[in-house]
Order: structure tokens, then C-alpha cells, then sequence
């Protein structure tokens, strides 16, 4: 049934997950593969393939905001009231991803994404409408430019936004990287939002337990790139541990980061860029192996292990659970000291989402810088 009440709401039946992928997202975990074993061309991957395909498949309008409209469909089964915004352009229903949701609920101003979540979780999805159509027709002909993909809206993005995609981002790597890397794809992540490669490479040990133990490290990067807005184009240097194939973001002030907004984005430019950053990473590996040199020789007291659980659990936005997680990892995997610590919560954040990971292994490198100066 899909009977419109008036007032921008319709009654349907909305499925859960439906539901879910707008309140809360979609799960991206990384896909990890054996850097020794695996391919050494990034074109030849199922990565680069399926990233061709998504970007193949996205569509691009500009499109003047009072030409958009929202509606909200209800499902009014007693047992289960589920509320989803749609967006109406030229009488065509789509549906909104998290990102999309709040990017549209962003323009409006104040921060009221919350707000309108609130509303759908309460039974006043009708408010929904009523406040975003408002601000969409005060916003007269002002162009946006709005990416769908399939049946989804996708993103709300300025007019000056430099598409960049994650095919057009590997094929730059790829270039960049030459027919003779000894780098090796470690894991990927692949979202309709972000895309993350961490790569390794193998022939770069920087540290070497006597006994052959879980602290052999080699230097790696990790390649980010965004195309819903979420995220810039990126090169972070990565130092990644075999045993338990987790990584730690080098902190940024020590060594060679690239950024770059997807304003203008040029590929031939932009291979250059990763180019010229490439080269620098051998002067950053000696940087990086003294850095962990030190992290050893610094070792945790009683008193900064309390002052540890406080400031992770704090910075990390996690639950006491998790940060004895990490110190059980420490205590009896690692090493009490600053690349222990380090090493401990880059391992259990592997079991959080893609994204999730990343803010963890940034943190944990920053976290190295700390307790090492």
C-alpha cells in the first residue's frame, strides 16, 4: 500500500533496514588480504572494479534547491511505526542515505539534525517535511548539486564541489605507485561515501623483535578518498604490524601527509602530488623508526595507566568495557609502554567499522607523539 496523506506524508510499509540505513548508516569494515600474496596492480583488484562500477553508476544533477521537495513515508502498522524522509525531483521518489539525510538537514541551519531524527523516532515524522521544504523554497534558485545512485540520493553537495571519484582516485595511485611497487594492497574498505586502502610495503622492515616476535613492522600507507563530501583526498604514512595485521597513523607532524579538497581536482596533477609525496617516505621511515625506538623505552606506570583509561576512554568516545579491552590487550599481548598502549588499541579497532578504525589508529599515533616527546 502507498496511499499520500497530504502535508508531504504517505503511507507505506518501511522494512528495517530501510529504516536503520538512515538512522544509523551502513557498516563498512575493512577487507583484509595477505600483503604478501596479494596482487601487486591495483587495476587487476576486485577493488578497482567494483569502485569503476559504483562510480559508473552514480548520477550528477544541479538542480535549483526550490525544485526539491520532502515527503515521509509512515509505515502505520501498529506493531511496528517506522518513519523514512524520501526526496521528490520531477515526481521521482528517492531514498536518503545517512549522509545525504543530514547534509540536507545541515544547510537549514542550526544543527538540527538531531531534531529530526527525534522527530521520526517520536511519531512526528510530518515535522520532517514541514521544516525542510520550508527552508528549501526560502533558498529560491540557489543551484545545488545533488549525486544519486541507484534509487538513493547520495549527497547534497555545493555547486563548486571537484568531482572525484574513487575510480578516477585508484587510477592516480595506480599511475602514481608504477609498474614496480613493492607495495601490496593489506586491506580495503569500499562505501558508497569513502573509500580507504591501506597498503604495505613488505620489503621495508623497520623493526625486528630478536626472537621474530609480533612487533615486525614495515612502513605502509593508508589512501583515502571521499565522494559524497565526507572526506578529503588523502596519504597518511602507516606503520603496520604481520602478527596482528593492525596499523598506527603516524602523527601528522612527523612526516609527509597529503591532503586534498575536491575543489579543481586535476588527475594528472593530482597523480604528481602522490608522486612527489612517494618519494619522501624513505626520509620518513627513519623518522617513524626512532619514533617507535623511543614509544619502547617508555614504559607505563601505574599511575599514567589510570590517567590512560580516563583520556582514551574520553578522546575515543568509548565505554569502560573497551578501554580494559585495550589494556587486556596490552597486558598480555604487548608490551606496558607507549607503542604497547599504541599497538593495543589499533588491534581492538579492528573489530569497529572502517571508519571507525581510522580514528582509532589516528589517534593511536597521536598518542605515540605524546608519550614519546
Amino acid at each position: 500500500m502507498n496511499t499520500m496523506m497530504g502535508n508531504g506524508v504517505r503511507h507505506r510499509e518501511v522494512s528495517l533496514a530501510e529504516y536503520q540505513n538512515l538512522m544509523y548508516g551502513k557498516d563498512n569494515r575493512l577487507v583484509r588480504l595477505n600483503p604478501e600474496t596479494s596482487i601487486s596492480s591495483i587495476t587487476d583488484t576486485d577493488l578497482y572494479r567494483e569502485a569503476w562500477s559504483v562510480q559508473n553508476g552514480i548520477v550528477d544533477r544541479y538542480v535549483p534547491a526550490d525544485m526539491l521537495s520532502v515527503e515521509v513515508a509512515v509505515d502505520p502498522r501498529q506493531d511496528s511505526y517506522r518513519a523514512v524522509p524520501m526526496l521528490s525531483v520531477d515526481g521521482e521518489l528517492y531514498s536518503f542515505t545517512t549522509t545525504s539525510f543530514e547534509q540536507l538537514c545541515e544547510k537549514s541551519g542550526m544543527g538540527v539534525t538531531s531534531y529530526m531524527k527525534k522527530c521520526i523516532m517520536n511519531g512526528l515524522s510530518h515535522l520532517v517535511p514541514q521544516n525542510l521544504n520550508a527552508w528549501l523554497k526560502a533558498q529560491g534558485s540557489k543551484e545545488l548539486l545533488v549525486r544519486f545512485y541507484k534509487n538513493e540520493v547520495i549527497a547534497f553537495l555545493s555547486n563548486k564541489y571537484g568531482v572525484f571519484d574513487h575510480g578516477d582516485a585508484l587510477d592516480c595511485l595506480s599511475k602514481a605507485l608504477g609498474k614496480n611497487s613493492t607495495y601490496r594492497i593489506e586491506a580495503h574498505a569500499l562505501g558508497i561515501d569513502n573509500m580507504s586502502v591501506r597498503l604495505v610495503d613488505t620489503e621495508k622492515i623497520m623493526i625486528q623483535d630478536a626472537s621474530g616476535g609480533r612487533d615486525k613492522s614495515t612502513a605502509g600507507l593508508v589512501f583515502r578518498n571521499g565522494q559524497t563530501g565526507r572526506s578529503l583526498a588523502s596519504i597518511e604514512f602507516m606503520i603496520y604490524t604481520f602478527a596482528c595485521t593492525n596499523g598506527l597513523i603516524v602523527a601528522q607532524d612527523r612526516g609527509i601527509v597529503y591532503k586534498r579538497r575536491h575543489i579543481s581536482i586535476d588527475k594528472e596533477d593530482f597523480t604528481k602530488q602522490i608522486t612527489a609525496t612517494l618519494e619522501q617516505f624513505p626520509d620518513y621511515v627513519e623518522m617513524a623508526r626512532k619514533d617507535m625506538e623511543r614509544a619502547r623505552q617508555v614504559r607505563i606506570s601505574v599511575e599514567m595507566r589510570e590517567h590512560l583509561r580516563k583520556q582514551i576512554q574520553k578522546d575515543l568516545s568509548v565505554g569502560e568495557e573497551t578501554v580494559d579491552e585495550i589494556l587486556e590487550v596490552m597486558d598480555t599481548q604487548w608490551d606496558a609502554n607507549a607503542w604497547g598502549i599504541a599497538g593495543a588499541i589499533t588491534e581492538v579497532a579492528q573489530k569497529f567499522s572502517a571508519d571507525r578504525q581510522y580514528q582509532f589508529e589516528k589517534y593511536a599515533g597521536e598518542l605515540v607523539k605524546r608519550l614519546a616527546a
